[in-house]
């Protein structure tokens, strides 16, 4: 190199000179400045020393001779002037020179830029020719022609529509979804050549569908790196959630082949991403999809129930960030795609058993909140509160056999909170329609020769001349009563044990309540005057307090109905006032001359 030859430039190393005097006199000056600046500048003097270890003679020489150091500077500076000069006068003589001939050859020029047209590149780049290298005057001429063309197309707009921004579809990305979409339309007729697994079939269809890369051959890392490519859509703005939640669920559907331990963590991100499409306070979760997401829960405390030894973990702050930032491994890296299906152990998936099971609560309720009491409808949707109750009782279970109690105790909570303020003789009637509905359907479905007389007593009929439905009679079924007091006690028993303090206080007003309803006046003031509820329900949260004065009116009612005048009177005296509506959570209550607000 020409430094190793003749040395550094002479300019160089008057500006190292220059800095370190700089530098130098900045340090001696003794400004008043902050720690960082003082850091800064004491980090920077030992920099610029220890670089300039290996110009100490140069550096010595422009401080001994200063005189040549400058000469040379000045002289380059002049050079570099002229040249400057000279070129600037060559190119206003080419500017005058081309401007009197451009205007001839303007026209002619637009023309033939008109006709060329551009060459595709069929080979790489070393079998180019030199002439066939794009230049940067044709870039140029390139992006001046497409601002031309937008332009264009602007003016057209006006006002408030000239600055909007349009959508501009990609033809590229159409065509690459088109050709993908023909390659999965001669898969799935290849698949129906060969004689395979009917649920293969259904996979690929599914895959077809949603427009997913689904292999018949999948392996679970390739079902990680599909699941991992979707939740890295999941929350963008173009991102449609719908369809989020459909490609999730053709996932939870192929990953069934590989076992609990893959399947349980695609439900429970779709279970997530179900309760996500709720933006506002205000929407609730419709009943589609309420029975949808009631489904996938059902699946995951199933798979958990088939596996006693596989465990549920919650996946912590880090865990999450990790998913998303980390793609799955290849086939190769995890040893040629062999797997081995999980029973045992413990899988991290989003989300918890319980939570889901208290938001699906909630979207119960709201959903009851906004219906008219008054239809059709508002009937078939408290048909789902047994539901709700019986994969409750599911979830407990599993929790119990998990030992993690304080779980199991908030999920019992919510069993007898949907229980207590049933009467025994109203919830065997709702069991026994809900399991004659689950057994034969709804009754408004049957044939109506089967609701009819059974006509195998009489002789001479048979199949021949009547229905066959008609020959077996109407459908029946065996319904073991449920002791719903019993189950109430035992729950409530459980909660008294591993509960919190509020879960307790709760339990104790619902079981009171249940007392009271059965005219069991004796056990219900028993149970309150030994808890000394009364003592202490003021410190309570509103709903709990709202609890509690519906538990006083029930006793006093219970009371009066036993003939216990002076016992309702007691019970009855503090709640029967002016804000009766209000302590009781059924309006608000406005007097005569009140104003409203």
């Amino acid at each position: 190199p020409i430094i190793f030859q003749e040395g550094p430039p002479k300019y160089f190393i008057k500006l190292l000179v220059h800095l370190e005097d700089y530098i130098k006199e900045a340090v001696e000056s003794k400004k008043k400045m902050s720690a960082t600046n003082t850091r800064s500048l004491n980090r920077l003097k030992l920099q610029i020393k220890k670089f300039n270890k290996s110009y100490e003679n140069e550096i010595s020489k422009c401080r001994e001779k200063p005189e040549e150091y400058a000469s040379e500077v000045s002289a380059e500076s002049s050079s570099s002037a002229e040249s400057e000069s000279e070129s600037e006068s060559e190119s206003i003589n080419e500017s005058q020179s081309s401007s009197e001939s451009g205007e001839s050859s303007e026209s002619e020029s637009e023309s033939d830029q008109s006709k060329k047209k551009v060459k595709k590149v069929s080979g790489g780049l070393d079998e180019l020719s030199s002439d066939e290298w794009p230049t940067d005057s044709s870039s140029d001429e390139s992006d001046e022609s497409s601002e031309d063309e937008i332009v264009q197309a602007g003016t057209n707009l006006k006002g408030r529509a000239f600055w909007l921004k349009t959508n501009v579809v990609d033809e590229s990305k159409l065509k690459k979804e088109r050709r993908m979409a023909a390659k999965q339309e001669e898969s799935l007729k290849k698949s129906k050549k060969e004689k395979g697994d009917p649920e293969l079939k259904e996979r690929m269809l599914a895959s077809a569908r949603l427009g997913l890369k689904l292999d018949a051959k999948m392996t679970p890392a390739m079902l990680d790196r599909k699941l991992h490519e979707v939740l890295q859509s999941r929350g963008r703005k173009s991102a449609d959630p719908r369809e989020i939640l459909r490609q999730l669920g053709a996932l939870a559907y192929i990953s069934r082949k590989f076992g609990p331990a893959k399947e349980i963590p695609i439900l429970m991100q779709t279970i997530a991403a179900m309760f996500d499409t709720l933006r506002n306070i205000d929407d609730f979760m419709d009943t589609t999809m309420w029975k949808n997401c009631h489904s996938k829960l059902t699946r995951v405390v199933g798979s958990l129930n088939e596996c006693p030894d596989l465990r549920l973990e919650s996946m912590s702050a880090n865990d999450l960030a990790d998913l998303q930032a980390n793609v799955p491994l290849k086939d190769d890296e995890e040893g040629g795609g062999t797997f081995k299906i999980q029973t045992n152990g413990t899988v991290k998936a989003v989300g918890n058993l319980s939570t889901f099971v208290h938001l699906l609560d909630e979207e119960y309720t709201k959903s009851l909140q906004r219906i008219n009491p008054h239809t059709a409808e508002y009937i078939h949707r408290l048909k789902d509160e047994s539901s709700i109750v019986s994969l409750a009782q599911q979830i407990q279970k599993y929790f119990i056999r998990a030992s993690d109690f304080d779980s199991a105790a908030k999920v019992a909570l919510l069993q007898v909170e949907h229980l207590y303020y049933k009467h025994d003789s109203i919830a065997n009637a709702v069991h026994k329609s809900q399991t004659f509905t689950a057994a034969f359907g709804a009754l408004n479905m049957l044939h109506p020769a089967s609701i009819g007389v059974e006509l195998a007593k009489i002789k001479g009929m048979g199949y021949s001349k009547v229905h066959p439905a008609s020959m077996l009679g109407s459908p029946s079924i065996n319904i073991v009563k449920v002791d719903y007091g019993d189950q109430i006690s035992n729950l409530c028993k459980f909660l008294y044990k591993h509960g919190s303090d509020r879960a307790k206080t709760r339990a104790m007003l619902c079981q009171i309540t249940h007392h009271a309803l059965h005219d069991r006046f004796d056990s219900a003031r028993n149970l309150l005057l030994m808890s000394h509820l009364q003592d202490n329900i003021s410190m309570a949260d509103v709903e709990t307090q709202i609890l509690y004065n519906r538990m006083i009116v029930t006793v006093g009612l219970c009371a009066f109905r036993k003939g216990l005048i002076a016992e309702a009177h007691d019970c009855l005296k503090d709640v029967c006032s002016s804000r009766i509506k209000e302590l009781l959570a059924q309006g608000i209550q406005t007097s005569r001359y009140q104003e409203k607000n």
